[in-house]
């Protein structure tokens, strides 16, 4: 089990603690309709409620859930005109931010590594990015070959390859540590030192930097406390809430400005 569901889901456990609620797990495999499980759950009576990660836009399974009335929060926001609770953290922030950090280092040829397209917040996370690019009359690095899901290796060979250009990129805005490693990785392999060549910019969402990279810097993400949420704001629409206002929490990720120990 990746850190990102191990985090959510003890969040959740911790939520449900003292209530008449346990919760279940429910797999969506790889390659199946994302629809079925939730069908499974409506058609069953398996649960009193669902949550449910990895939001898209128009998401068929929010729809199917809107449509027969039953309690759900999302871990992320769609784009559809009926509201439903969720919990979210502002991704287009995040770039945003995490691209100015690095304009502000004096970095000018940034490269996104962002989620796959179809997933919600990728969009939001390409809107912060061009934000902060068009606003000191920068332009994007056009990047669709890899995202966030590709394999480590792949992202490995792709800052390597980034790295041989004419005119390489000198910053990566990254929104997972472990591709940001990769991303490292590479660009060690073509000669690159990271922190004076080039700059990496993670979402961490676990201490690991603080013991490999002290002196990086990065935006932190705290899905224990998302699970959490998330959880309370089911609980609070299965008990009857109908204020849908009441039911969306939105944060923001919290910078981590580090120093190591030899600079101090």
């Amino acid at each position: 089990m990746n850190e990102f569901a191990r985090s959510v889901l003890l969040g959740i456990t911790a939520a449900l603690v003292g209530t008449r609620y346990h919760l279940l797990v429910l797999p969506q495999n790889v390659g199946q309709d994302p629809v079925e499980p939730v069908r499974y759950v409506l058609d069953t009576g398996a649960a009193d409620g669902l949550m449910m990660a990895h939001t898209e836009p128009q998401d068929e399974r929010v729809k199917l859930l809107l449509e027969r009335d039953f309690p759900f929060a999302t871990l992320g926001r769609t784009e559809l005109s009926t509201p439903h609770p969720y919990y979210d953290v502002d991704n287009a922030d995040f770039t945003y931010r995490a691209t100015k950090y690095l304009i502000e280092r004096g970095r000018r040829r940034i490269v996104l590594l962002r989620p796959p397209p179809r997933f919600t917040y990728s969009g939001h996370q390409l809107a912060g990015y061009r934000r902060a690019l068009y606003e000191e009359g920068l332009r994007p690095i056009a990047q669709d070959r890899l995202h966030l899901y590709s394999p480590p290796a792949s992202v490995r060979e792709f800052a390597r390859e980034m790295s041989r250009q004419p005119e390489p990129p000198d910053g990566y805005v990254c929104g997972s540590e472990g591709k940001a490693l990769a991303l490292m990785s590479g660009l060690r392999d073509a000669g690159m030192k990271v922190g004076d060549d080039v700059d990496v910019f993670p979402k961490e969402t676990t201490d690991l930097f603080d013991n490999i990279f002290p002196s990086m810097a990065g935006l932190y993400e705290d899905f224990t406390h998302a699970g959490t949420i998330l959880a309370r704001l089911l609980l609070k629409r299965i008990d009857g809430e109908q204020d849908v206002s009441e039911l969306q929490v939105l944060n923001n990720t919290v910078m981590r400005l580090r120093v190591s120990e030899a600079a101090q």
